[in-house]
């Protein structure tokens, strides 16, 4: 064997009998390409339920250089984790098929977490995860969307009763879905009578007496034929 060393020092190598020469190829820094799978950002779970984000499926280059170690992080620049209200690090859940979940520290809390994934594959090559997003519980991110079935008109004889006449049958829709459990409190705004603003002229029903949820409602009057919207 002609070894050459830096300096163009040139050895020679006399090797007797049959010696095996082994060249161990391994991965290193620059020998795979990392690459982030297909995800959902924003990703919902209800408390106390071992809930957790489902991380992308991440790919390299090079299959037998696979991604080994995931690091969870407030930035995208280094690795930062808060020592609370914050995801746990280095306690991924494989799921099969190369999937993992990452969980928060405490899932029993009201909590938007946002976090980046720094992913080191075998031999040093390093990704780090676009922003993701994991809501635990019922927070402000929740919505409400009107109901399809939402009953959005009433008929009233004149002279019946003013209290009830008309009644919400169908709450809005709650997303996340697990969130649906929270009671809805109403409120009547821009009243108007005959198409003029009128203020108290559609209250909360007297038979609620004053307690939320009330779902019924009252009118001023039905002495006359009188259009309400509010």
């Amino acid at each position: 064997m002609k070894v050459t060393l830096n300096g163009n020092q040139v050895y020679w190598a006399n090797f007797g009998g049959n010696e095996v020469m082994t060249l161990d190829v391994r991965c290193g820094p620059t020998s795979t390409v990392l690459s982030e799978g297909t995800f959902t950002a924003v990703q919902w779970g209800d408390k106390n339920q071992g809930n957790g984000f489902m991380l992308p499926i991440f790919l390299t280059s090079v299959a037998s250089c696979p991604a080994e170690v995931f690091e969870v992080s407030t930035t995208n620049t280094g690795v930062s984790q808060p020592s609370s209200g914050f995801m746990v690090n280095g306690a991924e859940t494989s799921v099969g098929s190369g999937s993992y979940v990452v969980k928060p520290q405490d899932d029993s809390l009201d909590l938007k977490y946002e976090f980046y994934v720094k992913v080191t594959a075998r031999g040093g090559s390093v990704l780090f995860s676009s922003k993701y997003t994991l809501i635990i519980g019922c927070t402000s991110d929740m919505t409400l969307a009107q109901h399809p079935s939402i009953q959005l008109t009433a008929s009233a004889y004149v002279n019946q009763p003013v209290q009830n006449v008309f009644q919400i049958m169908n709450n809005p829709v709650i997303t996340p879905a697990y969130c649906s459990h929270f009671l809805l409190n109403h409120y009547v705004i821009n009243e108007a009578i005959n198409g003029t603003a009128s203020p108290g002229a559609v209250t909360l029903s007297s038979t609620c007496l004053g307690i939320q949820p009330c779902s019924k409602f009252d009118v001023i009057s039905t002495s006359d034929v009188i259009i309400y919207t509010f």
